[in-house]
């Protein structure tokens, strides 16, 4: 995960441990171990400076300092991805039923009791700050937007729409709202692009991959997203990314050496990076 403004760079790995970068470089600045289990849910806080992590193998999440690698908080009863909120000092955070969201105030470092339940297992979620949306996707196949909204302390997640496009067990893995929410892509995946109106989840385009997906990567302000999967060759598992254009559709296709990458763009669109198995590799984005 990379967050542009601190230039940081964090990559997990399968035995807990994550590395910090410096995103400018090819270097890693420190190793913390933050989990006995995968570490495969990394997100930033809005500022860059902290951020979350956590394993669906464990039952809590731990705060940290980008900078100095230090932990700074570990909440409880609480597994799966974290996200943004239209408020600054307000974070999503899916708890250890793994299908039950509460909010998480940064600023007091509490959760607060407000609880909102999804229709499945949460596997990946988006917020569009001018909209207040906030959109869930799960491993049942389901998609809801929910619009967040604050009066003095109060919070409030109310459910706008919803809709099951993919059968259960076909996870949604990647969300992404068009700026200024009108419009939500998401990713299933059975390894499709799927593009929605928010208001109503009608859907408006689908745009395929070639690849089983694992994982996907929007890049803010920009029709990329980059895929992270694998594809069956005579019964092996040959890992793949696909990074497409939303706006064109048209796909590159890099061979990974591991069938489950983790991926994140680099600073000024210049790279890919891939983390792997044992390995890390950083791919030319062409631009022509």
């Amino acid at each position: 995960m990379h967050n542009d403004q601190w230039k940081h760079l964090v990559v997990g790995h399968e035995s807990g441990a994550i590395d910090i970068w410096d995103a400018t470089e090819a270097r890693s600045k420190r190793q913390v171990k933050a989990h006995d289990y995968r570490a495969n849910l990394i997100s930033f806080t809005l500022d860059g400076k902290l951020f979350f992590s956590n394993s669906y193998f464990e039952e809590s999440t731990k705060l940290w300092s980008a900078k100095t690698g230090e932990l700074l908080l570990t909440i409880p009863e609480t597994r799966g991805p974290v996200c943004a909120t239209p408020d600054d000092d307000i974070y999503l955070i899916t708890t250890s039923d793994s299908s039950t969201v509460r909010f998480f105030d940064l600023a007091r470092k509490a959760l607060l009791p407000e609880t909102y339940t999804a229709s499945g297992v949460v596997q990946t979620m988006a917020m569009d700050r001018e909209s207040k949306q906030i959109a869930i996707g799960t491993a049942s196949g389901t998609i809801e937007v929910w619009t967040f909204s604050r009066v003095g302390e109060q919070l409030n997640l109310k459910k706008t729409a919803d809709a099951k496009p993919y059968s259960t067990g076909n996870w949604v893995v990647g969300l992404h709202f068009i700026p200024g929410g009108q419009r939500l892509y998401s990713v299933a995946s059975s390894g499709v692009i799927d593009e929605w109106d928010s208001a109503t989840l009608k859907k408006q385009r689908s745009l395929p991959a070639t690849i089983r997906i694992q994982s996907a990567t929007f890049l803010q302000n920009t029709s990329l997203v980059a895929l992270a999967g694998a594809v069956d060759k005579q019964g092996t598992q040959v890992g793949f990314v696909e990074l497409i254009s939303l706006s064109t559709g048209t796909a590159n296709k890099f061979r990974a050496n591991y069938n489950f990458p983790v991926i994140e763009f680099l600073p000024s669109l210049s790279s890919l990076m891939v983390a792997e198995y044992l390995s890390t590799q950083v791919y030319p984005i062409k631009t022509n």
